[in-house]
């Protein structure tokens, strides 16, 4: 925004492909004595997720084609991202002084998941297909480092 033909502030955001990053800025003046500039960062590092089914177990039910089913899902996540802001002053004619730079704040982040899925149910083989009631049930974990 322009007070009395001054900047009084101004800011911008810039986000990389598939939100890998996002850069904020802005500047604020402060009186006569010039501007307060400052940008951040927010970045992930990595993020993978991974799971995988191990083959159903077949328990026979006391009736022929007749099976109780148990089968299951684990999963695995894991995330590290980090989120910087530094800042720095300038004189009223925007020229920075750089013996003012600093780092405002920092914050790195890692993000840990665990995943199991849990079914089980009646298998009831007609010719070539199958019917399978039953109960699925999830249990998820989490663990964060701030």
């Amino acid at each position: 925004s322009v007070n009395n033909g001054y900047l009084e502030n101004i800011s911008g955001t810039v986000e990389g492909p598939g939100g890998l990053y996002t850069i904020t800025a802005k500047g604020v003046r402060e009186g006569d004595s010039g501007y307060d500039i400052e940008a951040g960062g927010a970045f992930t590092f990595f993020e993978e997720h991974f799971a995988f089914e191990p083959p159903a177990i077949l328990m026979p039910a006391g009736v022929p084609g007749v099976f109780i089913e148990v089968s299951s899902e684990i999963g695995f996540g894991a995330k590290a991202s980090a989120d910087m802001v530094t800042g720095f002053k300038t004189d009223p004619h925007f020229i920075p002084d750089f013996s003012t730079l600093e780092i405002r704040s920092a914050t790195l982040i890692g993000h840990g998941d665990v995943s199991v899925s849990v079914f089980g149910g009646i298998s009831v083989g007609l010719l070539l297909q199958k019917y399978l009631p039953g109960l699925k049930q999830n249990c998820k974990g989490l663990l964060m480092l701030c």
